[in-house]
């Protein structure tokens, strides 16, 4: 148990706010982003791309270029660490759904203590693995290797082969 704070919103008003704030920066950065994406490792199904501050980021190999460069680009303009609903230093963060990082990436930045990464598909995490290897030796982040849903179930998820980014469903056995 780690005690923490909520920022008084709830996870789709946040969500909601911070791509209503960047939606129409976004293509114009992903453009940049996609230009400038290099890949410098592959290991099996994953490719290690270098982002920003010479940084490496792992990903499925499924995703194409346009797709992390989108997700580059939402990040690029941290929606959700804006106003009083932003990490500060030494706070405990939940990356639900935490795809290949970016989220969690952004949140070790600002300063979060902890991040706890929930993460259900299989290549994601072992993307994750990759990129988050020293904070997970050091404790700084956990990975949670289950999906999040309202109460206790067991689900079968079907997950888009088009990559990481395309949305995830869950369906009650």
């Amino acid at each position: 148990y780690v005690e923490g704070r909520t920022a008084g919103m709830t996870l789709p008003t946040i969500i909601s706010v911070g791509i209503r704030n960047v939606s129409g920066q976004i293509d114009a950065t992903q453009e940049k982003y996609s230009s400038g994406l290099r890949i410098i490792d592959r290991r099996e199904d994953l490719v290690c791309y270098v982002i920003e501050h010479g940084r490496p980021i792992w990903a499925p190999a499924a995703n194409d270029r346009e797709e992390i460069a989108f997700l580059l680009a939402e990040h690029a303009h941290e929606p959700y660490f804006d106003g009083s609903h932003r990490v500060r230093p030494g706070d405990v963060v939940l990356d639900i759904g935490g795809n290949i990082g970016l989220f969690t990436r952004a949140a070790l930045d600002h300063g979060a203590a902890h991040v706890v990464i929930m993460e259900p598909a299989p290549e994601n995490i072992a993307a994750l693995r990759l990129t988050f290897r020293d904070e997970l030796a050091e404790g700084r982040v956990r990975l949670v290797e289950y999906g999040a849903w309202h109460e206790s179930a067991k689900l079968t998820f079907f997950i888009d082969d088009r990559g990481s980014g395309q949305p995830v469903r869950a369906h009650e056995e």
